[in-house]
């Protein structure tokens, strides 16, 4: 369980890290004008959600 939580931060701060590129070559936005932080604040609230709601999943799939 504590290994897809880690991979579910690792993905979301891969997932900020391509957003950073992304806003500052395509849409020319200084992300540090907001912080970084901020990405990887999101990210990894995102990547626990989405750990517990697969946990969850998971557990349904294995009662039935």
């Amino acid at each position: 369980m504590l290994i897809i939580t880690i991979e579910g931060i690792m993905v979301f701060d891969f997932a900020s890290i391509v957003a950073d590129i992304y806003f500052k070559k395509v849409l020319d936005i200084d992300l540090n004008l907001f912080g970084p932080m901020i990405f990887r604040i999101i990210g990894l609230v995102l990547g626990m959600i989405l750990t517990v709601y697969g946990v969850i999943l998971y557990k349904r799939y294995k009662k039935s």
